[in-house]
């Protein structure tokens, strides 16, 4: 059994959906596949605006029928036969994710489970109308709705699975299904035990194509991408980056930690505990190899090159000229636990602390309103951590050029610094 999953890019428009069909064709050796969908396009960042202009009491109105008119373009040109089904069922996906933001209100719901409720329908109407295409395209498969199969905790945007039911509820529902035929499903998203709907973090498709492996016992794990596998930089950013054609699961696991986006951070451990091995591909040059990741070992690793953007860099001073002991230290750490605030790099001096976070203002603002009156804080919005794995010199010299350095530190074979344009 294999897994295959296609991320936003992939299946972004009508081109990118027969070209994803094409690519199934010549996989289906066997019924036994799962392949796991993302929302298309960039539809997940225009359902968060929506949802943030929902959520101020903005006018959110032509961001929905933006969406809507995007979704209904690709059906246009995609579907030959039976249009007006689709129509229907593009149209009451929609009603629905209007009845489902009307049900919100900012005085009983938190910011955080709200936006599990509506960013989750990318994924949804995304799998809705691709299932119905393969199907028209005489590709059998079964839809399957990911929020009965993997079964979360209610940590709203950034759950945890409870591994047991997700596992009962696989040997159950989905491993009778692929003894057939091809499922198809959501990525990103799960559901409690009370029927909410979660969210496994943004670009969490790629930890559902794990679990999918990890409880079925996956042959493999393919993600199919707009690159050519895991390069050791950002071309963008990167001149020359060099595409690695192996990587081994811990030092996959490590880049990811750091900021890589090819990969979602949580996707490799399952895989590793089972040795399933995962293929990242190109889905526009489908017949060239890419990156294995897998139990292989590379003696000498280029330099990795990560840049993770959308940082803000948080000052703590410690009023009344104290000094920043240990146990002060220690509460700081803790109360970014608290609001479930990931710290991806920390300095402390004598009388203070620097801590780089990704930006979530919700959360943000209770962490200063608890430490605000022991402390002077302050913010530098719009850093990047820059981190260089395995560095050299002269790595080094070629990333910083043109940033300017606030923080830097040096850790074994891990470079790391807090940059500004």
């Amino acid at each position: 059994m294999k897994v295959f999953k296609f991320g936003g890019a992939s299946v972004k428009d009508a081109p990118a959906l027969e070209n994803m069909l094409q690519i199934l064709q010549k996989h289906a050796d066997s019924n036994q596949m799962v392949i796991v969908i993302s929302a298309m396009g960039k539809t997940t960042n225009a359902l968060e605006k929506l949802f943030n202009q929902y959520w101020e009491q903005e006018d959110y109105l032509t961001t929905l029928e933006n969406i809507q008119e995007y979704h209904v373009d690709i059906v246009t040109k995609l579907f030959i036969d039976d249009k007006d089904s689709i129509f229907s069922l593009l149209d009451n996906l929609f009603i629905e994710l209007k009845q489902q933001l009307n049900r919100i209100s900012p005085q009983t719901v938190s910011y955080d489970e709200a936006y599990d409720q509506i960013i989750s329908f990318g994924e949804i109407i995304s799998t809705q109308l691709i299932s119905n295409y393969l199907q028209q395209s005489e590709f059998d498969c079964t839809w399957v709705d990911a929020r009965n199969i993997v079964y979360t905790d209610a940590q709203w945007r950034d759950t945890k699975i409870d591994w047991d039911i997700t596992q009962q509820q696989m040997t159950k529902e989905v491993e009778p299904i692929i003894a057939k035929k091809p499922v198809i499903t959501q990525g990103f998203i799960g559901g409690t035990t009370g029927k909410k709907t979660t969210t496994l973090g943004r670009e969490g498709s790629d930890f559902t194509a794990a679990i999918f492996a990890y409880c079925l016992q996956a042959e493999s794990v393919t993600i199919w991408k707009d690159v050519e596998g895991i390069l050791n930089g950002d071309p963008k950013i990167v001149p020359n980056a060099q595409k690695y054609a192996y990587l081994s699961y811990w030092e996959a696991a490590e880049m990811t930690q750091y900021g890589a986006k090819v990969i979602h951070p949580k996707t490799i451990i399952p895989l590793m505990q089972k040795q399933i091995p995962l293929y990242v591909r190109s889905f526009v040059h489908p017949l060239r190899t890419g990156t294995c990741i897998g139990k292989t070992q590379v003696e000498k690793m280029i330099p990795a090159i990560i840049f993770k953007e959308n940082q803000t860099l948080v000052k703590l001073e410690v009023k009344g000229a104290h000094f920043m002991t240990n146990p002060r230290f220690i509460e700081i750490l803790q109360g970014l636990e608290n609001q479930h605030i990931e710290a991806h790099f920390v300095h402390k001096s004598a009388v203070g602390c620097e801590i780089c976070i990704s930006g979530r203002p919700h959360r943000t603002q209770k962490f200063v309103d608890t430490f605000q009156t022991q402390y002077d804080i302050s913010f530098t919005p719009g850093v990047q951590l820059l981190t260089i794995k395995n560095y050299d010199q002269a790595s080094i010299q070629s990333s910083i050029q043109g940033w300017e350095v606030l923080l830097e530190e040096r850790n074994g074979h891990i470079y790391q610094a807090v940059v500004k344009q």
